[in-house]
């Protein structure tokens, strides 16, 4: 139900409306709200499998899961579709089909898990829930079939969540690794910073030079922590936010003390001694955090 823009909405939306309206009289109405929603849960599911990490958004698991079950009630010949029909209809849809899944693996950002897990769910559906032509079908066996679409979708979740799991405690000891390293690295960082800072006999430039170095390698260690992702309700979000913030604090600090030894300028100076001690106050605030989530095993 999310899309990412008014285009993104737009597209699937034309496209539900095209084949929806058909596959809504096919299946009828109750079927057929079960088959969008259950290919939409089932598309996502996929999606969640293949890359857990990654947000994914729209309709168009669902709208390939109709596409999926209009393919199979028209080739079904329990279904009675006259074949000129079927001819015709079928080349349409496997060139809709086709082409999209083709342009899915050739151009990025499109979730091509969606869509074949939504494909897969609907050719599955228009072989259970189809029914003759012009005939209403049997409630009890329509319901029967649709209980047992649900029962795969929330299977399909199920069979999901081991990935999403794995993937969430794989970032988590991602990032337990990437703290220790910055755990060792840190003293020597800081005494090289206090060097340079307490240094009075090396020429400015160079100096300052030195300092845009020292700078570079703080920065380092917080672009890595920002590529390092987490799980929204990983237990250590908080505190890779405050590695984040204190190592990029101290990076600008420094390329501030690099200005002010390089230009002469006490603004600059006094900047980035107001940043130093900022950053000092995330470390204190920090460190006991830091130390109880470093000792903790991985999930």
């Amino acid at each position: 139900f999310l899309h990412f823009s008014l285009l993104h909405i737009g597209l699937n939306m034309w496209a539900l409306y095209g084949a929806g309206a058909i596959a809504e009289r096919l299946f009828g109405r109750g079927a057929f709200l079960m088959l969008y929603l259950c290919c939409g849960v089932i598309g996502s599911a996929a999606s969640l499998a293949w890359n857990p990490m990654v947000h994914s958004a729209g309709a168009s698991g669902a709208i390939f899961g109709v596409l999926g079950a209009l393919g199979i009630y028209i080739i079904d010949r329990r279904n009675g579709v006259p074949l000129t029909v079927m001819r015709s209809q079928r080349l349409m849809l496997a060139a809709m089909i086709g082409g999209s899944i083709f342009f899915g693996f050739t151009q990025p950002g499109i979730d091509n898990a969606a869509h074949l897990g939504g494909l897969g769910a609907g050719l599955f559906a228009g072989w259970l829930l189809g029914r003759p032509l012009g005939r209403l079908g049997e409630p009890r066996r329509l319901a029967l079939a649709c209980g047992q679409f649900a029962l795969l979708a929330a299977l399909s979740l199920a069979a999901a969540a081991p990935a999403v799991l794995r993937a969430r405690s794989a970032n988590d000891i991602a990032f337990r690794e990437a703290a220790a390293r910055f755990e060792q690295a840190e003293p020597e960082l800081e005494a090289r910073a206090d060097a340079l800072l307490a240094e009075a006999e090396m020429p400015a430039g160079e100096r300052a030079q030195s300092l845009r170095r020292a700078a570079l390698q703080w920065k380092t260690y917080a672009l890595g922590f920002e590529k390092t992702p987490l799980s929204p309700r990983s237990s250590l979000g908080e505190l890779r936010g405050a590695l984040i913030r204190y190592a990029s604090l101290r990076a600008d600090a420094l390329a501030a003390f690099a200005d002010g030894v390089q230009d002469g300028d006490a603004g600059a100076a006094k900047r980035g001694a107001l940043l130093w001690k900022e950053s000092d106050a995330i470390a204190r605030d920090m460190q006991e955090r830091r130390a109880r989530f470093m000792r903790r095993a991985p999930p």
